[in-house]
């Protein structure tokens, strides 16, 4: 009789009957807020990185238009036509 009562059905058929246990919501809006501070993160840095690629391209354009202008030269350094007028640096006659 022992084994009717005790046994590990009758643990599970009890376990059926009784009530769910409660929800956990911390560790969904624990997941879902570590989500979003990592999506802001990650968007932080890809426009910090857009932001230091342009600023190296403008660099390196002002020292090319610096290079290719003589000092005995009166044309200025970065005038209409050159790499630094283009957007987001985009080289146009320079290789």
């Amino acid at each position: 009789m022992l084994s009717a009562t005790g046994g590990a059905v009758p643990q599970r058929v009890r376990a059926l009957l009784a009530p769910p246990p409660p929800r956990r919501t911390l560790p969904f809006v624990a997941g879902a807020l570590l989500l979003t501070v990592c999506c802001a993160s990650l968007a932080n840095a890809a426009s910090d990185s857009q932001r230091m690629i342009e600023t190296a391209q403008r660099a390196e354009c002002l020292t090319q238009a610096g290079a290719a202008d003589a000092p005995s030269d009166d044309r200025p350094s970065h005038g209409p036509g050159s790499c630094c007028d283009h957007h987001h640096g985009e080289r146009e006659g320079h290789g």
